[in-house]
């Protein structure tokens, strides 16, 4: 009797040790689990921040397009015209003017066409023609000859480029961005000698190599987070929208490299 009693008791210790590892086992399941589906529910909800973001990033990158197309548009229909017209009156009074006062209107003539040609400029900087009509590599080409610079900046078409095709869009994006590397080297590089190459093969690819200040990936990051390189966020915005990716290094041929999937 004591030894059956003694069977008992051991049956229902392993009884209970079982229970308990099978408790422990549902708890470390349940845990487990309930770990993979917040860690789901977590990437869900930062795959939607991250398409609310790029949903952000877009509009307000059409919206400040729209918004220079539009000051384009007015002062070439409306300043424009009305600096051409005093042109012509010029030319008019001078024919009529003694010498004293032709002195007096060239130097008003001077100032005339240094705004029409300051017009000029900001029209094709706000909305370059020459983009629209000949890509962003023509578009690139045409800014870099409107600049007033001692910095050498040459841009060439690797010779062996694959054939490649951009649309309105992307076309007007990847120009904002050259221009805004452009002028962030051209401020804070204090480099002498620019050179821009572009060519294709799986993407394409645009590479900047100067002989000035570089900067890496990780002093980027840190002034988009100070909110120190307004410039430096609007060209990852665009990067963005174009589903590509941007690296800058240091101590490398190519100090800035652009990738773009076409």
């Amino acid at each position: 009797m004591g030894e059956e009693a003694s069977i008992n008791i051991l049956l229902l210790v392993l009884c209970g040790c079982f229970i308990m590892v099978f408790l422990a086992i549902l708890i470390i399941v349940f845990f487990i689990n309930y770990q993979r589906k917040m860690s789901l529910h977590t990437h869900k909800l930062q795959m939607l921040e991250a398409e609310k973001q790029l949903e952000l990033f877009k509009a307000t990158v059409e919206i400040q397009d729209r918004e220079r197309e539009k000051i384009a548009k007015d002062l070439h229909d409306d300043i424009g015209p009305f600096l051409t017209v005093l042109k012509m009156n010029y030319y008019k009074h001078q024919k009529k003017a003694n010498d004293e006062l032709k002195e007096l209107l060239k130097s008003d003539m001077e100032l005339i066409d240094t705004s029409i040609e300051g017009i000029r400029r900001a029209c094709s900087d706000l909305a370059p023609v020459m983009l629209m009509q000949l890509g962003f590599l023509t578009g690139v080409q045409n800014f870099v000859s409107s600049l007033k610079s001692d910095v050498s900046i040459t841009i060439n078409q690797d010779k062996e480029n694959h054939p490649y095709t951009l649309n309105e869009v992307q076309n007007l994006n990847l120009y904002r961005v050259c221009q805004e590397i452009l002028n962030n080297l051209l401020k804070h590089s204090k480099a002498s000698s620019i050179h821009m190459t572009c060519n294709t093969s799986d993407k394409l690819y645009v590479y900047f190599d100067h002989n000035g200040a570089a900067i890496s990936d990780a002093e980027v990051e840190l002034l988009i987070k100070k909110n120190k390189g307004l410039g430096l966020k609007s060209i990852q915005s665009r990067i963005l929208l174009l589903n590509g990716s941007i690296s800058y290094s240091k101590n490398t041929e190519y100090h800035i490299v652009l990738s773009i999937p076409i």
